[in-house]
């Protein structure tokens, strides 16, 4: 197994994906993307680095447009901003999902292999859970 995705809890994943507002949900996807280096697949440092701050802007504007309720008007405002830092976290995601695959050599219809909508749903959780499989594996 790749030395670089560690075995931990996967309780423990959810509750820091929870405790921290999803920002250990960036932590943990760069963790796995940075792992996957050393199997030579990788996903790109600037596709990286947008998307943390794409989700530090996203999540900044959103804490500013709470903090001014309950003018909805800011909340509004920033939507697309929300928008758009969702559509790269998805993409990450999938890049993350797409490349575990590799790494568990898994084809659909395997028991290794990473379903997409438990993908959708449980992200860096489901990762975690399946890492945490393949490990025992091994």
């Amino acid at each position: 197994m790749n030395t670089s995705f560690k075995k931990e809890p996967t309780l423990k994943v959810l509750a820091l994906c929870i405790i921290t507002v999803g920002a250990y949900l960036m932590y943990k996807l760069f963790e796995l993307s940075k792992g996957m280096e050393q199997d030579s697949t990788r996903i790109s440092k600037p596709f990286i680095v947008n998307t943390i701050v794409l989700f530090c802007f996203s999540m900044a504007s959103l804490v500013w447009g709470v903090m001014h309720l309950p003018n909805t008007e800011i909340l509004r405002a920033h939507l697309p901003i929300h928008v758009v830092s969702s559509i790269f976290d998805v993409i990450w995601i999938m890049k993350v999902r797409h490349k575990l695959n590799a790494v568990f050599d898994a084809q659909k219809g395997q028991a290794m292999w990473l379903n997409p909508l438990l993908t959708s749903v449980f992200h860096v959780v489901y990762f975690q859970h399946m890492i945490n499989k393949y490990a025992e594996k091994e």
